[in-house]
């Protein structure tokens, strides 16, 4: 399986730390021009109150000191992602379960986990192509707890489906036959690259990417 480098995507919009030491500058330099032009008119027979050029003096230095702290906080953010996202290499290859409804076709095989309540007395896995149309219905034992189910690739006429990324949902009913909502899930694949943009860092795994956080294990082997 070819295994892709660790990439850095551009970020979509303008990080809020950076617009934020841009209003802090813009102020700092409205502050000082102000200050200066104060300065410069004041009546030299009644000189400003020492008192209050001390104060104004306190705020410029106030002004300056945030500026240099967002600029270390913008370093530590940058240093911070970085260390993540060369930590995150060390998924590459390796399998990994993530929270979601993805059903991710592999070699033809796509892995799906399920975790049933109590009460469940019929339970099926639907699975769906792009344009929302069920291509597969795989039926699971309605016991409660994990599940792990997986697919073949193939739609209902027996037809193998090209890999990529589908999208599963579990239908579930009780004994008098009421849909059971809230059914967790979760789907396996395997990580081929890294990437990050203004959401975090992301796993591309397939032709889909899953962020960081939504992982919640590891596994060396392959599905």
């Amino acid at each position: 399986m070819p295994v892709e480098s660790v990439t850095n995507s551009a970020t979509a919009g303008t990080p809020s730390s950076i617009t934020g030491t841009t209003s802090l500058v813009d102020n700092f330099d409205t502050f000082l021009t102000l200050l200066t032009t104060q300065l410069q008119h004041q009546d030299p027979l009644s000189p400003m109150d020492s008192t209050e050029f001390t104060n104004q003096l306190t705020q410029f230095s106030q002004v300056e000191q945030a500026i240099m702290t967002n600029a270390n906080l913008d370093d530590l953010l940058s240093l911070s992602q970085a260390n993540q996202t060369l930590a995150a290499a060390n998924y590459i290859g390796k399998t990994i379960e993530a929270n979601g409804s993805t059903a991710l076709l592999q070699d033809g095989t796509a892995t799906m986990l399920v975790d049933l309540p109590t009460g469940v007395e019929d339970a099926t896995v639907n699975v769906f192509n792009s344009t929302g149309e069920i291509i597969a219905a795989l039926p699971i034992s309605a016991e409660s707890g994990p599940h792990t189910v997986v697919w073949n690739g193939k739609n209902s006429a027996g037809i193998q489906q090209p890999d990529g990324t589908y999208n599963f949902q579990v239908a579930a009913y009780d004994a008098a036959n009421v849909p059971i909502s809230g059914i967790d899930t979760a789907f396996m694949g395997i990580v081929s690259g890294v990437t990050t943009d203004d959401q975090g860092t992301l796993l591309k795994v397939g032709s889909s990417v899953v962020p960081l956080a939504d992982v919640i294990a590891v596994h060396d082997n392959s599905i």
